[in-house]
């Protein structure tokens, strides 16, 4: 079910061009951009004749939160996304039926990254703590899930010894087989990576950092709807359907080549997944002249995790969420999906099904993933066939790891050596990198993405000199 068209998006829409809005006073006006077919620069008179000061590459959070912090300080911006749709792995539906959104990407906010949470205040949305608890379901019983609690336990506090993968950590802590089984299943679901590959310093470093979780209200996608508002409003342009192949340094600035054309501009973000920096040019991927060094370490220390998440719309609660506090965690640990919570609307019965890991491979695809739901729901509540249709009411469910744009849900770093951590941006004007890899603390969060948008803009505007120049 599509989502209802946000109000900037009937705003920018007139007469046909998507992006073009009246600047503020003193402002050159920002480059038109075509829906679909990212043909920025096509108009006539003084706006085709300037190009703009900025281009961005990307309008997932990280991109939208750069572009907005310099077209607010006077830039003419320029935000290519390759999608139909801004947000990235934001990806919020609001069904037509409901007062609630459905995420089907990113949901949680961890941490208290504050550029991110004065975001939120300045939007207006209001966030709503989760605090629910861990239960295990085994042979129909519910039961509190101490084992696992153990183990997160364990996992907040750093050892001397946290080398190696997540599996040498249980060995190294002489963890038994059951609090073994449980560090695989969270590391597979919460970080969407191979216990026999994920750093096991990083999971430490991270289970330490996250001192909370909340979720907006109102959806993620709201504070996208927000920040593309927020550009349009200083005179930004937002291109669709441009798939970026390179991005160049010239003497003057920047090109940009897509499949349509190349666009021109005094300087560039690019602020996209990690797998679309690791993956070769003629495969997809953005090819960078030149690289950032920090980029080019980041592609060899991280991987992107699988992740697969399905929503159901419930006409009742199913039995096993009726005794259980709203905003629950239930596990069953030997399924496909493992991993179930209750949705963000208490007044309508909802779940979420949540697979992470290597096991989402055997299940890619959105169709296969919504049947294997309905088959582990099925099997987790004894209900016959006949009895889940009269149960579930709707299904959502999108794959971001067969998603071209995303190729993946988030990244996790890989167990080997590093030389200290990342900078929370590559490379230099008139190039820069921006993404959610950076972040050793928050690594695949919104958080982790905000941040780095925000000091990729602090570069450009002379606020700070990061590390990797």
């Amino acid at each position: 079910m599509r989502q209802n068209v946000a109000p900037w998006q009937r705003a920018a829409m007139r007469p046909a061009v998507l992006g073009r809005a009246a600047p503020p006073p003193g402002m050159g006006l920002a480059q038109l951009s075509h829906v679909g077919d990212g043909n920025v620069g096509q108009g006539t008179g003084a706006a085709n004749a300037t190009k703009p000061d900025l281009i961005v590459v990307g309008a997932g959070i990280a991109g939208l939160y750069a572009a907005r912090r310099l077209a607010r300080a006077g830039a003419r911006v320029t935000v290519l996304e390759g999608r139909s749709q801004p947000g990235g792995r934001i990806l919020t539906e609001r069904p037509s039926q409901s007062a609630s959104p459905v995420e089907l990407g990113a949901e949680f906010v961890h941490g208290r990254s504050p550029e991110l949470h004065q975001l939120i205040k300045e939007a207006g949305l209001e966030l709503e703590r989760v605090e629910g608890e861990h239960y295990e379901l085994d042979a129909g019983e519910v039961r509190p899930a101490k084992v696992l609690g153990e183990v997160l336990d364990a996992l907040g506090h750093p050892g001397v010894d946290d080398a190696g993968t997540a599996l040498d950590l249980a060995k190294e802590r002489h963890f038994g087989r059951e609090q073994t089984r449980w560090l695989t299943h969270f590391v597979e679901g919460f970080h969407a990576a191979p216990p026999d590959r994920v750093s096991a310093r990083s999971i430490v470093r991270q289970s330490a950092a996250t001192e909370s979780q909340s979720r907006c209200r109102q959806g993620y996608g709201a504070l996208i709807d927000y920040l593309c508002a927020e550009l349009v409003n200083a005179g930004a342009s937002l291109g669709f359907g441009s798939r970026v192949e390179s991005v160049v340094v010239e003497p003057h600035g920047v090109v940009v080549r897509d499949q349509w054309r190349e666009h021109h501009a005094g300087a560039c973000i690019v602020a996209l997944p990690l797998p679309m920096h690791q993956a070769p040019k003629e495969l997809g991927g953005v090819e960078l002249d030149p690289a950032p060094e920090a980029v080019t370490v980041a592609s060899r220390r991280l991987e992107s995790g699988l992740a697969l998440r399905v929503t159901l719309r419930l006409a009742e609660p199913a039995e096993f969420q009726r005794a259980l506090p709203h905003g629950s965690f239930i596990h069953v640990l030997d399924e496909d999906f493992p991993t179930w919570w209750s949705g963000s609307d208490g007044n309508e019965p909802r779940l979420v099904a949540w697979c992470g890991g290597p096991r989402c491979a055997r299940l890619a695809g959105e169709r296969r993933a919504a049947a294997a739901a309905l088959e582990v729901l099925g099997r987790i509540t004894g209900k016959t066939v006949p009895e889940l249709r009269a149960l579930v009411r709707e299904v959502h469910v999108h794959d971001f790891g067969v998603d071209h744009f995303s190729r993946g849900a988030y990244p996790y770093e890989l167990a080997e050596e590093t030389d200290g951590d990342l900078p929370l941006v590559a490379g230099r004007a008139p190039l820069l990198v921006a993404g959610d890899f950076f972040d050793a603390d928050e690594v695949g969060t919104v958080s982790a993405a905000v941040k780095s948008g925000h000091a990729a803009a602090s570069v450009l505007l002379g606020e700070e000199r990061h590390s990797s120049e």
